[in-house]
């Protein structure tokens, strides 16, 4: 037998905390069926009680709830609330990658953590390209992706996004392009992924966007895609998304 005071002791806690836990749902639906008030004193000596059928979960509906509960949709707001924030100053708990190639991909990568998004999956599903953050140097789960043709892997292939790309030649902006998505600039007759940027306002005909290296606050697209001959829009799809 196992020494249960020793290294199984977490897992002992995790089983009695989950009996302890479908104890709880199913007294309070069984109150709630019965249309009881709660007494601790004659709650078990109601005749109602005695005859009723206590609910249990079946598996499959512990792992709808267990979906529902890690899942989410991304947060835009929380993306546009952390690029208005850090946009011309850089957050401690992440490392800066100004002085090695650009921060720019790194920035988008925090905005992006900020909107709920985990990027942990990187470019191959096992987190290549993805590097830790300060807090955390062993760890990679809550880590950015610094470079522009890894954040393109990942966003083409990890998650839930419309790819849209556009060359100089026929520069629209996509009608579904809002904010919080993200663009990597480029030139089509070599490097595509030079430049990601985060969307922070939307027009009729123009768009605003913020970055790092060189940092920048609402910039119109229709002046930075003077610089560049490609773009590719990444956006998010508001359907909901697990990990």
């Amino acid at each position: 037998m196992k020494n249960i005071y020793t290294r199984d002791i977490p897992k002992f806690l995790i089983i009695l905390l989950i009996l302890y836990g479908f104890l709880s749902v199913n007294l309070i639906i069984l109150i709630f069926n019965n249309n009881l008030p709660y007494d601790s004193n004659s709650f078990f000596n109601n005749n109602k009680i005695r005859n009723s059928k206590i609910i249990n979960f079946t598996k499959n509906e512990i792992k709808n709830k267990y979906d529902e509960l890690t899942t989410f949709k991304y947060q835009r707001q929380a993306a546009f609330g952390y690029a208005k924030k850090w946009w011309a100053a850089r957050n401690p708990h992440y490392k800066d990658y100004s002085a090695s190639g650009g921060d720019c991909a790194n920035f988008v990568s925090q905005c992006l953590i900020a909107g709920g998004l985990s990027l942990h999956k990187g470019t191959d599903g096992s987190g290549y390209g993805v590097y830790p953050d300060v807090d955390r140097p062993t760890s990679y789960s809550n880590g950015t992706i610094p470079y522009c043709d890894y954040l393109d892997l990942h966003l083409r292939n990890y998650q839930n996004t419309t790819v849209i790309y556009v060359e100089d030649t026929n520069v629209s902006i996509p009608d579904i392009i809002d904010i919080g998505d993200v663009l990597i600039f480029g030139n089509k007759t070599g490097d595509k992924y030079k430049h990601a940027m985060i969307v922070v306002w939307v027009g009729s005909n123009d768009i605003g966007l913020a970055a790092h290296t060189t940092d920048v606050w609402n910039k119109s697209f229709n002046e930075e895609m003077q610089y560049f001959t490609c773009v590719t829009f990444y956006h998010f799809n508001d359907d909901i998304v697990g990990y």
